[in-house]
């Protein structure tokens, strides 16, 4: 005769051997998401320590003009976020700490939309599901998952685009990583079996929410993270370095959440009560307004690798310029952006040579950084170009309004 009772959050069997309850498995996992969600933001800010500063040549974007701050006020944010970050792996449950970080990094990405990365963006509702959620912790861990479903469901979504054909699965992947033939890759076969990597992130994304395949789904994505990780890691392509402990971490989730806990229950009627409205609108409904009609930001829409964002470029003649500038120009000889034989500075490129993160990736951004950047350079020839990637290696370019 089998015997079972709840003690302590454990349940008991027959051989008086416990088995911790899926109750008792949150007890520690709640905590230890926010800790090591802290540990490699910790890593990711002192990685890119130029993209919280003004420490550097690419300017700033804040939404707004009246946001600009001197240098101290950032210096300040960022060493307040870092503090706080050490306290809650210590104190992961203490809520004034909670709340104290998540007022630094709020106004520390209000003095630039650079920082607005889908990395930050995510450790951020991390952080508000905890304090939200501060009194109800059984819907922490639920709330994650959805963030995790969204994430995978909408990044797989996001690569059906000839933008992550030409730009990702063409030139990164199979030109730059594999050194395949560019005759091969030209081949239509082999430019559109890329559209499997976007259906299989697609379809585990989706296996994430449903309790029969959550298991399968996160060891595949758990692999998925590696493969990127050694593909644009130290001995691969060594590209975007601020993303790599995101994977890392990402991998550490997926396999606190649904595997160690073994099933995750995302019920979506709960989790739309109170302030985790707040989860379902920003992970559920804005993504999609982005995917369908365009009306909410890329990186808020985690369209991670898609290719389909628009690129700016800086046509620099003025020695002055090409001084300051000269670690991150190329020649424009053999490129229709600008006139033959200007030297141009790609804003992507620039963020990841200097801040080892890309520029935010909306026009309105790269616009702003154009007009104080021209502006700080009185009486300059430097233009501004902004243009989207075409498959072929060529582009095209978005008139000036």
């Amino acid at each position: 005769m089998t015997l079972s009772f709840t003690k302590n959050n454990n349940q008991w069997d027959g051989n008086g051997a416990a088995k911790m309850s899926e109750g008792g498995k949150d007890q520690i996992i709640v905590p230890f998401i926010v800790q090591t969600t802290c540990i490699f933001w910790i890593v990711t800010k002192l990685i890119c320590w130029r993209l919280w500063t003004i420490e550097r040549l690419l300017p700033t974007a804040p939404p707004f003009d009246f946001l600009e701050a001197p240098a101290a006020v950032h210096l300040v944010l960022l060493a307040a976020s870092l503090l706080l970050m050490f306290f809650l792996v210590l104190k992961p449950g203490n809520k004034l700490l909670l709340v104290a970080l998540l007022i630094s990094e709020v106004l520390s990405c209000l003095l630039d939309q650079s920082r607005w990365q889908p990395w930050e963006y995510q450790f951020i509702f991390i952080v508000l599901i905890n304090i939200i959620n501060h009194r109800q912790p059984q819907k922490i861990v639920p709330g994650i998952g959805f963030l995790m479903v969204s994430t995978y469901a909408y990044s797989g979504l996001g690569k059906f685009s000839p933008s992550f054909l030409a730009l990702f699965w063409d030139n990164m992947l199979l030109k730059q990583y594999l050194n395949i033939d560019p005759a091969v890759i030209h081949n239509n076969y082999v430019h559109y079996s890329g559209y499997m990597l976007a259906f299989i992130e697609l379809l585990f994304g989706i296996g994430l929410f449903f309790r029969a395949t959550q298991k399968f789904a996160a060891w595949a994505i758990i692999v998925m993270h590696l493969l990127i990780v050694i593909m644009v890691g130290p001995f691969g392509l060594r590209y975007n370095i601020s993303v790599w402990p995101w994977n890392i971490m990402m991998m550490i989730h997926l396999y606190i959440l649904f595997i160690y806990r073994k099933t995750l229950a995302i019920d979506l009627p709960t989790l739309w009560k109170g302030w985790n409205k707040i989860i379902i609108i920003c992970w559920g409904i804005l993504p999609m307004l982005n995917h369908t009609v365009g009306w909410w930001d890329n990186a808020l829409s985690s369209r991670l690798f898609a290719g389909n964002h628009y690129h700016m470029n800086l046509c620099v003649k003025d020695s002055t310029e090409i001084k300051q500038l000269r670690p991150f120009l190329y020649s424009s000889k053999r490129n229709a952006i600008c006139d033959s034989g200007t030297l141009m500075v790609n804003l992507q490129s620039w963020g990841l040579a200097e801040m080892r993160s890309p520029v935010y990736t909306e026009v309105r951004a790269y616009k702003k950084i154009a007009k104080k950047w021209i502006s700080n350079h009185k009486g300059t020839s430097t233009k501004a170009v902004v243009f989207l990637n075409v498959r072929g290696g060529g582009v095209k370019i978005v008139p000036e309004e």
